[in-house]
């Protein structure tokens, strides 16, 4: 019997238009040393390993696009990600004088 593994995924970030940013991902087929192969609408391409590994972002010229190995974390309001520490510092800090605590 074989284990079953969680499917790994290369990822793209799109623009949303007014629906702000969103992402694709494209499952991984199959690792060597040299590629990583990916499952896309049209077929399978691949991006450089060690390239990605290294970058952790590579442009995938056939199809235009841009791929990383994270899933990229959204930005929300002035392009700060929402779990970033100076968003998450924002809350504790201590309000000035007329400041309204909510």
């Amino acid at each position: 019997m074989s284990e079953s593994t969680a499917p790994e995924y290369l990822y793209e970030v799109l623009n949303g238009g007014p629906l702000g940013f969103r992402f694709r991902r494209y499952e991984i087929a199959k690792k060597t040393a040299r590629r990583i192969y990916f499952c896309m609408g049209n077929g399978q391409g691949f991006v450089d390993r060690q390239l990605i590994e290294t970058r952790g972002l590579t442009y995938h010229r056939p199809s235009n696009r841009y791929l990383s190995l994270k899933q990229p974390e959204l930005a929300t309001e002035c392009g700060s990600p929402k779990n970033s520490p100076a968003v998450q510092a924002q809350g504790q800090t201590s309000p000035s004088k007329g400041d309204q605590v909510t």
